[in-house]
């Protein structure tokens, strides 16, 4: 019996990790396959989607999965789908889910990324940390100039318009980024409530030379609270208590 883990954070790949050292062999490790050159993990990694609700329950049965793990990111739409299925399998379902960011002062909050684009005002100067598939949703925005942090730029995005692609450094300082931030004029940040310490060097950053944060909160997703964790720690915990070595 296997462990899937669901897998595109930092959490997972110290949550795999954690398991191998501790003895675990029988693992699988999965991810979206968005990223070109994905991190090592220490278990047979696949990469794509599973083509649904019908293609992750087939992919249980053919690899007998007897535990999913999903540690993909906060922003993710498809843990509710993968809750469900496992519970239709009566496969042990655990989500790890790192906590948000709390509110800070002065910080606009958007439901979606539609509604963080409307925020953006005329001539402004935005660097988006929202994902390299957000581009669309500020596409017709009257900002003067759009950063748009990214590891692997899509297609089509050069440097001659108004959209700039920039290198992500996942470990960038607070002064790295106002280098960044008053290097390229940047009047507004937006970007995902995604919670963790990646990320919080340009918020502070922002706060530092008092820039507009337009925040993205997270999606709800029904009933993942029952069965989620926030840490790597209580995830490797709860796994261990469960008798994820053993095979039960």
């Amino acid at each position: 019996m296997s462990l899937l883990l669901l897998a595109g954070t930092r959490e997972a790949r110290a949550l795999a990790f954690a398991l191998h050292d501790a003895g675990m062999r029988d693992a699988i490790v999965s991810l979206a396959g968005e990223t070109r050159h994905p991190a090592a993990f220490p278990f047979p990694l696949r990469r794509g989607g599973f083509g649904g609700a019908a293609g992750l329950a087939a992919f249980i049965r053919e690899n007998r999965i007897s535990r999913i793990v999903d540690a993909t990111h906060p922003f993710a739409t498809y843990p509710e789908i993968v809750r469900k299925t496992a519970m239709r399998a009566g496969t042990d379902y655990l989500r790890l889910l790192r906590p948000p960011w709390p509110v800070r002062d002065g910080w606009r909050i958007a439901a979606s990324l539609d509604e963080a684009s409307a925020a953006l005002p005329k001539g402004c100067r935005a660097l988006l940390a929202t994902g390299r598939k957000s581009l669309k949703f500020f596409e017709e925005t009257d900002a003067e100039w759009i950063g748009l942090r990214m590891i692997d730029p899509p297609s089509g995005i050069g440097r001659d318009g108004p959209v700039q692609p920039l290198a992500l450094t996942l470990d960038a300082t607070v002064a790295d980024e106002i280098a960044t931030m008053t290097a390229h004029r940047v009047t507004h940040l937006v970007t995902k409530n995604s919670g963790g310490s990646n990320g919080t060097a340009r918020l502070d950053a922002a706060e530092a030379l008092r820039l507009q944060v337009v925040m993205v909160a997270r999606p709800h997703h029904p009933g993942a609270g029952a069965d989620a964790v926030t840490t790597v720690e209580e995830a490797f915990a709860a796994l261990m208590a469960a008798g994820a070595l053993s095979g039960r």
